[in-house]
């Protein structure tokens, strides 16, 4: 009896910290909303640009150039409606309200859309209890991402949440549901289509069905706002050609979209080759790396998901759905902070499965941080253009290791394993 009682006591401070941490964080968030909703002159800038949009759209004025914004909102902001026309609808209820009041309805519908989003996470993809750390995580990961998210009034938790009860849905076998949600979520960011292609890892003829019903919504919706809204749609192409790097932006993308491994390599190359006096060669050679990182990532992450075929097979898909979120965010070249949001899961599941780090790398990294404004030209160069990165490299970073742990000797599934649990083997099959 005594013996047993040891380990039970050891166990009651870590659950007490990991409470106190849980209480704390949420009392912290709680006072974040509390400001954000005082203050509507500073915060959620993203909602006000929906708001007009959709006056002007329920009005019967072009939402996406600014000048036409500016004649039902003179003090808009310079920021464009950056949704297909179809997702105008969505917001068209909060314009019955006066303008704060909707600002609040829309502040309480994030709120609780994060609190769902993080029970989804923790509760049923990571399978956890109350963990303050997770939550100390969500609260101040990639740069405080969820901050960024909630201070913006950016839509991104409304979409991810129906995007991660899809993931959800997937890894409890329901094909058809999941497709749908990853439909209805890529209706607002048209990249989250790719995410059905998670369907290929399944097995049998019957992933294919699901497959054509996802990309059969999402090619609806789009179809309804080509041929109702074709005007509009034209707008719409118009704003998404001017955002994607290469395309439309000058240097005015580093600073609006910081994070992403397009302007990243874009910036480095243009340094080098204006060092070294060659004019005109970055944009090509940019083109090129960039292209080589996207088949670099995805070659390595089907090679991952693919290699092991684990006893427990919806853990195999969890560790799938985990790469594929930090690959996602890799091979786009358009990002904002919030768009990391979608991977904070996924950091959390990296680092419970990753069983020892290299102390020689943690030195390094220790070393590497330097408070001396005198450094030799290289690594001077690279603190100018690194840190506004960081998201990128860390999730750079998690992506390999995620592919290390499926890759290594040990996680070869055994005949002991029968359930995912929280300690078992990562690895997916097919």
């Amino acid at each position: 009896m005594e013996a047993r009682a040891v380990p039970e006591g050891s166990k009651l401070f870590p659950r007490l910290a990991s409470l106190a941490l849980a209480i704390l964080v949420t009392l912290y968030a709680l006072a974040v909303i509390i400001k954000i909703a005082r203050e509507p002159q500073h915060f959620q800038h993203s909602f006000c640009t929906y708001y007009v949009a959709a006056q002007a759209f329920n009005q019967g004025i072009h939402p996406y150039h600014i000048e036409e914004l500016q004649r039902v909102q003179p003090n808009i902001k310079g920021e464009t409606y950056s949704y297909p026309p179809i997702t105008l609808y969505f917001f068209l209820p909060f314009t019955a309200l006066p303008y704060y009041p909707a600002y609040l309805v829309y502040l309480a519908f994030k709120a609780v859309s994060l609190v769902f989003l993080i029970a989804i996470w923790q509760k049923w993809v990571l399978k956890r209890k109350l963990d303050g750390l997770f939550l100390l995580l969500c609260l101040i990961g990639f740069n405080f991402a969820v901050y960024w998210d909630l201070s913006a009034g950016c839509i991104s938790l409304f979409v991810l949440l129906l995007l991660w009860a899809g993931l959800l849905a997937y890894l409890r076998d329901h094909l058809h549901v999941f497709a749908v949600l990853v439909a209805l979520a890529a209706s607002f960011h048209l990249s989250l289509v790719l995410f059905l292609a998670l369907l290929v890892l399944r097995r049998g003829r019957s992933r294919w069905y699901p497959m054509l019903l996802g990309a059969g919504v999402f090619l609806g919706l789009s179809a309804l706002s080509s041929v109702f809204y074709s005007e509009m749609t034209i707008g719409f192409l118009q704003n998404v050609r001017a955002s994607i790097p290469g395309l439309g932006m000058g240097r005015t993308l580093y600073e609006s979209y910081p994070p992403a491994s397009w302007p990243l390599i874009r910036e480095v190359l243009e340094r080098v080759y204006a060092r070294a006096g060659i004019v005109g060669a970055a944009e090509s050679f940019s083109i090129v790396a960039y292209l080589a990182l996207v088949m670099l990532v995805l070659l390595a992450t089907w090679v991952a998901v693919r290699r092991l075929r684990p006893a427990s097979r919806s853990n195999g898909y969890l560790t799938a759905v985990m790469l594929f979120s930090l690959a996602y965010l890799i091979v786009m070249p358009k990002l904002t902070v919030a768009s990391y949001v979608l991977v904070l899961p996924a950091a959390y599941f990296v680092a419970l499965k990753t069983k020892a780090v290299n102390a020689l790398l943690v030195l390094m990294g220790i070393m590497a941080v330097s408070t001396s404004p005198f450094r030799p030209p290289v690594f001077n160069m690279l603190l100018e253009i690194l840190p506004p990165y960081y998201p990128f490299l860390l999730t750079s970073v998690l992506w390999c290791a995620a592919v290390y742990i499926c890759l290594r000797p040990d996680s070869l599934p055994t005949q002991e394993t029968k359930s995912p649990g929280a300690g078992s083997a990562p690895c997916a099959g097919n």
